[in-house]
């Protein structure tokens, strides 16, 4: 079974300072991922459960997370994500909902849109926007889906 990690990071607003990251991790039971939340001191659990991983997914991660955390990390983190496949549910989002292309996170935990975002949250949230997009891309060819996927 492969083993696919969601995971987000949170920088501060200039971008250049890692505040904290999250993941979540399939499990057996897709409903009980395991997660979990480090801070910047403590990236390196990040990094562990990235290199234990057959599949990244997130959000923005192509763009923003994979660049960032190779940037800071460069003795390590190019082994934790060689030859993974990368799944970023920003570039799904605009051919699984071509009329709502700019999908955002739903973010339900937050009580207000400007409240502090948890990163193992938004990886859960990146992982049930690409359940969404699989219900939705699994009627594309098959050729088109391995693509894409």
């Amino acid at each position: 079974m492969k083993r696919l990690c969601a995971f987000d990071i949170e920088t501060d607003r200039s971008g250049e300072a890692l505040i904290s990251g999250g993941w979540a991790v399939d499990t057996a039971d897709p409903e009980q991922p395991e997660k979990g939340v480090c801070d910047a001191k403590h990236v390196g659990d990040l990094i562990e459960q990235l290199s234990l991983a057959n599949v990244l997914v997130g959000h923005n991660i192509i763009d923003f997370d994979l660049p960032f955390l190779l940037k800071r990390f460069p003795a390590v983190m190019p082994a934790a994500v060689a030859g993974k496949g990368i799944i970023d549910t920003l570039y799904l989002s605009p051919v699984a909902f071509p009329r709502n292309p700019y999908h955002h996170l739903y973010k339900d935990y937050k009580p207000y849109p400007l409240s502090q975002n948890k990163p193992d949250e938004d990886a859960m949230a990146a992982r049930r926007l690409l359940e969404d997009e699989e219900r939705v891309l699994v009627d594309l060819p098959g050729e088109a889906r391995s693509v894409l996927m």
